[in-house]
């Protein structure tokens, strides 16, 4: 997990860096940063709001056993966007430390939370 830690906050910040130039450029990011400790949000959300920007959040909420399978799908399949196999194994790794919203966090974004269940 640390070999990923240390990957995931480099590439997000690169990611953030490109989102900057593409909003100051007048253009909509939409990112998927699979954001899923909470204190992983708690420090996304000021680099937006300090950055001067509306920041909404969307929730895809969907059972462990369909998120697996559509992790499986590209598995299996490697079509053109693949780029790594994702194991069971660190799949529910990564399912496991998912921290749902809190109400503070659920509060303090009451008005950008949009939550799908799929």
């Amino acid at each position: 997990m640390q070999w990923y830690a240390e990957r995931k906050e480099r590439c997000l910040s690169q990611i953030w860096a490109t989102s900057l130039g593409i909003l100051g450029a007048g253009h909509v990011v939409v990112l998927e940063l699979g954001l899923v400790e909470r204190v992983s949000r708690e420090r996304f959300y000021p680099l937006v709001e300090s950055a001067g920007y509306e920041l909404t959040i969307y929730l895809l909420d969907a059972p462990r056993d369909v998120r697996r399978e559509r992790v499986r799908q590209p598995n299996r399949e490697k079509g053109a966007a693949f780029s790594m196999e994702v194991s069971d194994a660190f799949f529910e790794l990564a399912s496991d430390y998912w921290e749902p919203l809190g109400e503070a966090e659920l509060g303090r974004n009451e008005a950008r939370w949009i939550n799908r269940s799929y």
